[in-house]
């Protein structure tokens, strides 16, 4: 639906290079494809209370590349957020929970 929208008020596009398609093929196999694979491959062997507070790992981690990666910098008020976030995650992970062995699902056989 935006599309005609910024057709008509966005600039012209620049010209694709090799170094330009190579990333929009990393975005797309590498930061989405796989990444929604292996998401969805852990969520269906995890609790769903458990998977509740995976989601704050994301800007987290955003956060994390950043400094280790760009060298941006992180506030003591941010570092402090940051511990309070993996806090209340493995809080989150452990309440409640009971301890048992994690089974994989066996491949349901139907007759022929």
């Amino acid at each position: 639906m935006l599309v005609p929208l910024a057709l008509l008020f966005e600039p012209k596009l620049p010209t694709l290079d090799a170094q330009n398609i190579t990333g929009i093929f990393y975005l797309s196999l590498i930061g989405a494809a796989l990444t929604y694979i292996l998401w969805f491959r852990g969520i269906s062997r995890i609790e769903p209370g458990a998977i509740s507070v995976l989601g704050f790992l994301s800007p987290l981690s955003a956060v994390l590349i950043g400094w280790i990666l760009l060298g941006q910098a992180l506030t003591p008020i941010q570092i402090a957020g940051a511990g309070i976030v993996l806090a209340a995650i493995w809080l989150g992970q452990r309440a409640g929970r009971v301890s048992r062995p994690i089974l994989p699902k066996l491949p349901i056989h139907t007759p022929t």
